[in-house]
């Protein structure tokens, strides 16, 4: 499946919103947003500096299903979207939006991503914060939908910073291929026999920094 540019998509169906707050969450309504960078040597990220690496939409049944890692697979709050920073420097994300479909469903408020850090946005429960990549949880549920949608991460001043476009999702992650540098996005299968999605690590489980490796071309020892 190719990155593509966003178009604004169709209104999902009702029953998708249900539960979902009814107003778009807008970050320049935030009177508290920093005036200053939120990291000292950091600056804003420019289109391409921050890419969608990984996305969860149909969430498998069973234990196997609990991404968030907080003990209970449900529908909703295992999805997520996960985001890296491909650039050379220290970024600041303040303001920076999430958008699923035609809908803001999470901003960043006063944060910064070093290269090749993570960050990954579930769409709910309590999932445990990591050392190695920053964790969110959506303001309203992502609804990423199964048969397919798109996914788009806009500046804080409204410009498309990168996109996506997916058709129907099969109860594994799609990931970018190659990981963090690709154009394509394949099944989490194709680039690893014994993980189904991998939030905030390549799909190995290595560290972005470390360098991504599929499992079934890793480098002899």
């Amino acid at each position: 499946m190719p990155r593509d540019t966003y178009l604004p998509a169709a209104s999902p169906p009702d029953e998708q919103r249900s539960g979902e707050l009814s107003e778009l969450i807008d970050p320049t309504e935030d009177t508290d947003a920093p005036a200053t960078p939120a990291c000292p040597g950091s600056r804003p990220p420019a289109r391409g500096d921050l890419i969608i690496n990984e996305v969860l939409a149909n969430v498998p049944g069973g234990e196997a299903g609990d991404a968030n890692a907080d003990g209970v697979r449900d529908a909703y709050q295992d999805e997520f979207v996960e985001i890296v920073n491909r650039s050379g420097d220290l970024l600041d994300v303040s303001g920076v939006t999430l958008r699923i479909g035609e809908y803001n469903k999470f901003y960043f408020e006063e944060a910064c991503l070093e290269p090749l850090e993570a960050a990954v946005i579930f769409g709910g429960g309590e999932p445990a914060e990591h050392v190695d990549y920053q964790v969110y949880i959506a303001r309203a549920r992502l609804s990423l939908g199964n048969s397919g949608g798109s996914v788009s991460l806009l500046s804080s001043t409204g410009t498309q910073i990168d996109a996506m476009n997916y058709a129907e999702s099969a109860a594994v992650s799609l990931t970018l291929s190659p990981e963090v540098e690709g154009s394509e996005y394949v099944a989490h299968s194709a680039l690893s026999s014994a993980r189904i999605f991998s939030p905030g690590t390549c799909a190995s489980g290595a560290a972005f920094a470390a360098g991504c490796v599929p499992d079934e071309v890793s480098a002899p020892e």
